[in-house]
């Protein structure tokens, strides 16, 4: 009889114990799906996620949305020109770094989030790290749109008034573009005076 009380007391311990573990485990795996704390950094382990609503979790989500839109650009039967679809939230989203004064800032989190994709050298432009994450593209076509949006970025002030797809259709295009920019570079190296920007409009201080 008091073997039996005694085996019923430890069998209570035991599945007391047991349930008491398996609420610690559930309860760290919620939080670590829901990001509060990060993945062990160990090898074969899934790198840490950004925190939500952090600056890295909003940049993380505006380059995936960027990916699902230049993959629907490029769907079957798409348009010459649905690539602008792409190319506006890359330049919508540039601005309001620029005018939050968070360019660096953006750029070393792009580079931190996705290594292998963006290289920030000393001229790489905020512009170019936003493409590298985000788009598929061949480098010849990202330096092109790269150089395209940074010529409307210096023409800011006529690009809102009239809109992207309008102004890329005065000037032929972000190819156009992108040649008025690359002529503007080399006027500066040789150290002539730089092809001048459209009256009213609003020169880039830079990357």
């Amino acid at each position: 009889m008091i073997y039996s009380y005694i085996h019923i007391f430890i069998y209570h311990i035991f599945i007391s114990r047991r349930n008491s573990i398996q609420a610690k485990v559930r309860y760290r795996v919620r939080r670590r799906i829901s990001g509060v704390i990060g993945v062990s950094k160990r090898p074969g382990r899934v790198p840490k996620r950004p925190r939500p609503f952090s600056e890295a979790a909003i940049i993380d989500n505006y380059i995936k949305r960027l990916r699902r839109i230049e993959a629907e650009c490029f769907g079957p039967r798409h348009k010459k020109t649905d690539f602008y679809r792409y190319l506006k939230p890359v330049l919508k989203g540039y601005l309001k770094w620029k005018d939050d004064k968070k360019r660096k800032k953006s750029q070393k989190l792009l580079a931190e989030l996705y290594p292998k994709r963006v290289k920030v050298r000393r001229d790489t432009h905020t512009i170019r790290s936003i493409i590298d994450a985000s788009s598929k593209q061949d480098m010849q076509v990202k330096s092109r749109w790269a150089n395209a949006l940074i010529y409307v970025v210096r023409n800011r002030v006529e690009v809102e008034k009239i809109g992207l797809s309008e102004f890329f259709a005065k000037n032929g295009g972000p190819a156009g573009c992108a040649r008025k920019m690359s002529a503007i570079r080399r006027a500066k190296k040789k150290g002539r005076s730089p092809v001048p920007a459209p009256k009213g409009t609003v020169r880039s201080s830079g990357p």
